[in-house]
């Protein structure tokens, strides 16, 4: 189908005028923004905006952008997709559509599709007697738990404030993890638009088709549906919540001793006292090359960020971990910065490193890097699959590459805070024994294709040889795109055999033309 065809189907299903870039045009059907490339200022705008989070999406075009203001609208663009596949765009190869929030997700700009970009639907709503927070989806994790801390309260989410809240319905972890659970086992309800049209409001008390959607959107939400609201239980927290940052660098190798093994007794302790610490503390760990400044010393930097919403961490516990308690600050919960591995290069192995300049992270998000991510749950790594991550750590391709490990279990096993746990068999989401989601994120600026397959050479061969700790897959950080021959298999470790088979059923009945495919890959 050619652009000016596909302009002409577009104007018919969104706007009852012929000029698709007209504000005043499409009031009377679309009450959001869309536009073609045919439009150009209108069309950069938007997908500009999209691109933010995620610079890998950078240069994708998609066959057009609307940002939606109204329900109404979302299923008028979901009408135009159906007319699009049934009129040509059939290609299992290309998906139809792309969904963007936050935008951190490389899946969320797509080249060719149509892209909705739900920024307008932006509403934030506490119930302070219910203690729920009702979310649009054009939010972000900092809006919603920014609005929460308004009421001492704070939402189970994940650590980076600029994600979007899909991330919420397909698992969500973060550092309320331990105490609380899961974003996705905290969801009380949400509205889905599914491909037909309808608008579903799901929650425990849905029947049939409703029932089936409620247990499948808490996991996979994307591949079934647009979701456009979203209740999810928020917890009262202190305003002095406590956290912190070092940053210490483990020695090289010995003349007698690998570095990879030398590193594991000292993560094997930490990981020990990890699994120990009451619930309502936790502590992520950081592994990253050492800076550049520093390479000639060797060793691999280790990043520590303690995080307690009950008090004082032990000062044996911070020692035996690698920080001072004496260090630790006090704020917000929603005033936590980003993990960051900024450090002092002329520092001593051993010695805490860390800066204060949390603001220069370098991530996905950042201007001109790219970025590859792989994950797996692991519920004990031991000084093997800690010798394996020291390993790769030290062999990074960049000096921004790292490999993160998120401190959770607790209440994650359990299915959420005590006396509200859901029932795991009430989850599409699968994965539940696990201490740790370790993500392996590979970050380059070199645009040369060498340097995108060293840096996805290297996450893939981490991931490798973690497989024998693995518990599982997040769902999110499959990329069907750019592995599709494994992607199978990944989506099996996400969700199982019996979850998958009664997910892909329920895909065949919302979504058989497939206009969700651009997301996890239940067909």
């Amino acid at each position: 189908m050619s652009s000016h065809v596909f302009s002409s189907l577009a104007s018919s299903y969104l706007c009852s005028s012929s000029s698709s870039s007209s504000a005043s045009a499409s009031k009377s059907t679309f009450d959001g923004v869309y536009a073609t490339a045919h439009d150009a200022e209108v069309y950069a705008s938007i997908l500009s905006q999209a691109t933010t989070g995620n610079h890998s999406c950078v240069g994708r075009k998609p066959i057009l952008v609307a940002q939606p203001a109204s329900v109404g609208d979302v299923k008028r663009v979901l009408a135009l997709t159906q007319a699009w596949v049934r009129e040509g765009n059939g290609n299992v190869d290309a998906p139809p559509l792309c969904i963007c929030g936050g935008g951190h997700s490389e899946l969320c700009v797509l080249e060719g599709a149509i892209l909705l970009h739900m920024k307008r639907l932006n509403d934030v709503h506490v119930d302070v007697g219910a203690q729920t927070v009702t979310i649009g989806p054009g939010v972000t994790l900092g809006d919603v738990q920014e609005e929460a801390a308004k009421h001492g309260m704070a939402v189970p989410t994940g650590v980076f404030s600029g994600v979007g809240v899909g991330s919420i319905l397909m698992g969500g972890v973060g550092r309320l993890a331990r105490k609380h659970g899961l974003s996705v086992q905290n969801v009380v309800e949400l509205d889905m638009v599914t491909a037909d049209g309808e608008l579903h409001t799901l929650n425990a008390e849905a029947k049939g088709l409703d029932a089936e959607l409620f247990w499948a959107a808490r996991g996979a939400a994307p591949a079934l549906g647009v979701v456009t609201r979203i209740v999810v239980r928020a917890f009262n927290v202190s305003p002095d919540v406590v956290y912190g940052t070092a940053v210490v660098r483990l020695p090289p190798s010995a003349a007698d001793r690998p570095l990879a093994d030398a590193a594991a007794d000292k993560l094997a302790g930490i990981e020990r006292i990890l699994r120990s610490l009451p619930e309502g503390q936790q502590v992520d760990l950081c592994l990253a090359p050492p800076t550049s400044a520093a390479s000639d010393a060797g060793g691999i930097r280790l990043g520590i960020f303690p995080c307690s919403i009950d008090g004082p961490f032990r000062s044996e516990d911070g020692e035996a971990i690698g920080f001072d308690v004496t260090k630790l600050g006090t704020c917000r919960f929603c005033d936590i910065p980003y993990h960051s591995m900024e450090e002092d290069a002329d520092a001593s192995p051993g010695a805490d490193t860390s800066s204060n300049d949390v603001e220069g992270a370098v991530s996905q998000a950042s201007a001109g890097v790219f970025s590859y991510v792989r994950q797996r749950f692991v519920d004990e790594l031991g000084e093997e699959g800690m010798a394996i991550l020291a390993a790769a750590a030290s062999e990074a391709p960049t000096g921004d590459s790292l490999i993160m490990l998120q401190h959770c279990g607790g209440a994650t096993r359990r299915g959420g805070s005590r006396g509200l746990e859901t029932p795991r068999e009430s989850l599409a989401f699968t994965p539940h024994d696990w201490e740790f989601s370790v993500v392996i994120i590979a970050l380059w600026t070199d645009t040369s294709d060498d340097a995108r397959r060293d840096a996805m050479r290297w996450a893939d061969g981490a991931f490798n040889a973690l497989q024998s700790h693995g518990a599982g897959l997040y769902a999110v950080d499959i990329d069907p795109f750019r592995r599709p021959s494994s992607t199978h298999d990944e989506v099996m470790q996400a969700y199982g055999d019996a979850n998958l088979r009664r997910l892909r059923d329920l895909k065949q009945k919302v979504d058989p033309l497939g206009l969700f495919r651009g997301t996890v890959k239940l067909q």
